[in-house]
């Protein structure tokens, strides 16, 4: 991958098996958002899955199974957002400072 793909953000979209999203509050409504999914800059070593996961993990506390990318990227205020369609396996954490409170919502709400 080149220097713009290292750039880009890398989130998981996490979904229960009743059809619920995992979203999260952000700390502070960084950039002006009150709602947000884990999301973060990939580390040299890592693929974008693992980056996915380990954002997932230190912005929620919850493990997750990354199953596929979703299509396409998403733009905010701070650049280029590419997410994954993940499943939740277990809370393992607290969530990290990034987030004030984490919560499984119905689709709609999550929009």
């Amino acid at each position: 991958m080149g220097e713009r793909d290292f750039q880009a953000a890398y989130g998981a979209i996490v979904i229960d098996q009743t059809g619920r999203v995992l979203v999260r509050e952000v700390a502070g409504s960084h950039d002006g958002y009150r709602h947000s999914f884990s999301q973060g800059h990939r580390a040299p070593d890592e693929t974008p899955e693992e980056t996915a996961r380990r954002m997932t993990l230190e912005q929620t506390g919850w493990s997750a199974e990354v199953l596929d990318r979703i299509p396409g990227a998403f733009w905010s205020g701070n650049g280029k957002a590419i997410y994954f369609l993940a499943r939740p396996i277990e809370q393992v954490a607290d969530q990290g400072w990034k987030t004030s409170g984490v919560s499984f919502v119905a689709p709609d709400r999550a929009m």
